[in-house]
């Protein structure tokens, strides 16, 4: 009896298996004959277009961002508005190379930031001034505990909302001129 128990699992198990092979091949077949079935975007996905209409346009454009230099950059210039909006402008001296931060301000610059603009460049002015134009991690984080950065970064910390809000209606400007490029259908 035993014997019988396991030749039934086994013809279940060949069966299983046969049932298994025949719709991996059946797949592929499909796959095959319909190379583009699965290139429609999934639901719930929207263009740059549609985010741009949308109660949170920035949030919803960044969900769409893929790796084209101009998407990378949106990218960028988002994230500038979060680091500031959540530390100031001071931290983007932290947290990005000079190389980077020069592309926001340029960036913001176009698109009427002015407030961005003015931060950093008093930032930057004083950094220049104490370290010059190349210095050390370490140099910098020293500058960053003395009283008169510390004064600078607070005086600019306080405008944050204001900075914020120009900040994405730069980056607004910056979608509405660069939407073709921004999708990533094109």
């Amino acid at each position: 009896m035993g014997e019988g128990k396991m030749m039934k699992t086994e013809n279940l198990s060949d069966e299983a298996d046969a049932i298994i092979k025949k719709a991996i091949e059946d797949a592929d077949r499909l796959f095959e004959d319909n190379p583009d079935l699965f290139k429609e975007k999934p639901a719930g996905i929207m263009s740059v277009r549609q985010a741009l209409e949308s109660d949170d346009p920035l949030e919803n454009i960044r969900n769409e961002m893929g790796e084209k230099e101009i998407q990378k950059l949106f990218s960028l210039l988002y994230a500038a508005i979060m680091e500031v909006n959540s530390a100031g402008a001071g931290i983007l001296f932290d947290r990005y190379d000079r190389e980077e931060i020069e592309i926001m301000y340029n960036h913001y610059k176009d698109f009427g930031a002015g407030l961005f603009c003015n931060a950093i460049d008093k930032i930057q002015s004083f950094i220049t001034e104490r370290l010059g134009d190349t210095y050390s991690d370490d140099d910098f984080f020293e500058l960053c505990d003395t009283k008169e950065y510390i004064a600078i970064d607070r005086a600019v910390t306080r405008q944050y909302e204001a900075m914020c809000r120009e900040m994405e209606e730069a980056l607004l400007g910056f979608v509405k001129q660069n939407i073709g490029q921004l999708e990533n259908n094109v």
